[in-house]
């Protein structure tokens, strides 16, 4: 509030004294953006901490991307659908650092890593559905229905319940568990029989099923 009455308080002036042709032109328009620059520059100070590249490109990622399959992850569990990440306490280049090892949507991207998740500003139908769908199920139905959609690891910051899901990792600094699921479909692949079900949340039901063989159907 102190900043914008400042800076509305600024403008006036500098209307004033163009009204009154006391600023020419040339210098009433060098005087506006530099208070547009002052503007912006003030409003995101917070974002503009230089951070040595070092703090990300030297430490290593918390999953290995070799191999030519290719599988997805599921970030920021216990939510099904983070949208903001808090971290308090901690200087900008520990939380740039922290950001980026921990692969938080859509980070992984610069690293090869694919999300399940559909992190932006539009939601979409089909993730709406999934998200309608899976805060209903059973922690053994919920990692039976990420395996079928191609997910084998799972971010969380607090411990997952048991199931088909084994730690492989433990990061206490950030904090972060990553867990691998033990049953996931890989990317492409054939099967012998078909089932068909009608609407998108039975479908997805049907396939977080416990008894549902994804690699056979």
């Amino acid at each position: 509030l102190e900043r914008q009455i400042l800076l509305s308080g600024a403008l006036l002036v500098i209307l004033f004294l163009y009204k009154r042709q006391t600023l020419g032109p040339l210098v009433f328009r060098i005087l506006i953006v530099a208070l547009v620059f002052v503007d912006l520059t003030s409003a995101h100070r917070q974002f503009q901490f230089l951070v040595k590249p070092e703090l990300v490109t030297d430490k290593p990622n918390i999953i290995s991307t070799s191999g030519s399959q290719k599988y997805r992850l599921f970030s920021g569990l216990p939510s099904l659908h983070p949208s903001i990440f808090t971290m308090s306490d901690r200087s900008f280049p520990e939380v740039a650092e922290a950001v980026w090892s921990s692969l938080v949507p859509n980070i992984g991207v610069f690293y090869d890593v694919d999300y399940m998740q559909e992190i932006d500003a539009l939601s979409r139908a089909p993730y709406d559905v999934f998200l309608k769908t899976a805060k209903n199920l059973s922690p053994g139905k919920f990692y039976s229905l990420l395996g079928a959609l191609n997910v084998k690891y799972i971010s969380s910051y607090s411990p997952l319940p048991a199931g088909e899901v084994e730690l492989v990792r433990h990061f206490p600094a950030y904090p972060l568990r990553l867990y691998e699921l033990k049953r996931a479909v890989p990317r492409v692949y054939v099967v012998s029989a078909v089932e068909h079900e009608i609407g998108s949340g039975k479908t997805l039901e049907r396939l977080g099923s416990e008894d549902f063989e994804a690699l056979a159907t």
